[in-house]
């Protein structure tokens, strides 16, 4: 709810989590505004939590892409950076990277299309099963909001697909006023 520019955002939840925080200034970043209170109405007693930022509009929307290290392998690459570069936009940065997932697999027809497992392997041995998010059957991108570690965070990724049958992983990544583009190669 919107009242007197104050973002009311009603909750019937066990208890307030810091995911409930997160949402909120979801929304207080999408409307522009700086202040909300959140309230659970399912416990004896109502909860509430003020919730505030001090990013403004203006902060959200001056950021810099870097893509010289993306690589458009298929049209699917060229579709995704396109769609991600297209939502922060419209959006801006500091938001939550659920919503990017949300988005895309909204625009690839539902989280099936993108959601995949894909087996875990030793060598021929395989290992187990882990869902990945993917554009195809050899291509995944994960959507991150790290600033710092990036460089430990992009070994992992590569030790990882060395255990797959991924060719490649995009990885965007949201660092405070960067998005950055990456495609990593196997």
């Amino acid at each position: 709810m919107l009242i007197n520019n104050i973002v009311y955002e009603l909750k019937t939840a066990q208890t307030l989590c810091g995911e409930h925080e997160k949402q909120t200034i979801n929304y207080l970043m999408l409307t522009g505004l700086n202040h909300a209170k959140l309230i659970n109405f399912r416990t004896s007693s109502v909860q509430y939590r003020f919730v505030s930022t001090n990013i403004t509009p203006a902060k959200r929307y001056d950021f810099t892409v870097i893509d010289e290290q993306w690589r458009n392998l298929d049209e699917s690459s060229a579709w995704l950076a396109e769609t991600v570069k297209s939502l922060v936009n419209e959006w801006g940065v500091f938001l939550e990277v659920s919503l990017c997932y949300e988005a895309i697999a909204h625009f690839r027809g539902g989280e099936d299309n993108v959601l995949t497992k894909i087996k875990v392997m030793d060598g021929s041995r395989v290992l187990g099963e882990q869902k990945v998010h993917t554009l195809s059957s050899n291509i995944a991108f994960k959507i991150t909001s790290l600033t710092s570690d990036d460089k430990y965070y992009e070994v992992q990724l590569y030790h990882f697909m060395r255990h797959t049958l991924l060719k490649a992983v995009h990885w965007i990544n949201f660092n405070h006023d960067k998005v950055i583009f990456k495609t990593l190669l196997r």
